[in-house]
């Protein structure tokens, strides 16, 4: 498995329209890009930039989604990793972190 970095620009107020953004960052350029927002009980996303795999494109919409509907603000997720194998993992760690943080 290779190195993954994780970098999150967190609000400092209370406002539920500043978003959360997450950047997984590894040995490869970015892959995927992914924007989701709270629309009333759901949540509506869009892929900013886009990747032919599958699981890249995966993993930033479920984090999005993920982060976007447990803490009600807009998210953006960039993913630039060349390791997919592992994205519970992924998953995992980056809403433990944000846990801590928010």
């Amino acid at each position: 498995m290779e190195a993954v970095q994780v970098l999150a620009t967190l609000p400092a107020n209370d406002s539920n329209k500043t978003p959360i953004s997450i950047t997984v960052s590894g040995s490869a350029g970015l892959a995927c890009y992914h924007y989701a927002i709270p629309y009333r009980d759901d949540v509506v996303g869009s892929l900013m930039v886009d990747n032919a795999n599958d699981a890249k494109r995966d993993i930033t919409r479920q984090l999005a989604t993920l982060i976007a509907k447990k803490y009600h603000r807009p998210c953006y997720v960039a993913y630039a990793c060349a390791n997919t194998e592992d994205q519970l993992l992924i998953i995992r760690q980056c809403i433990e972190f944000l846990k801590l943080h928010i």
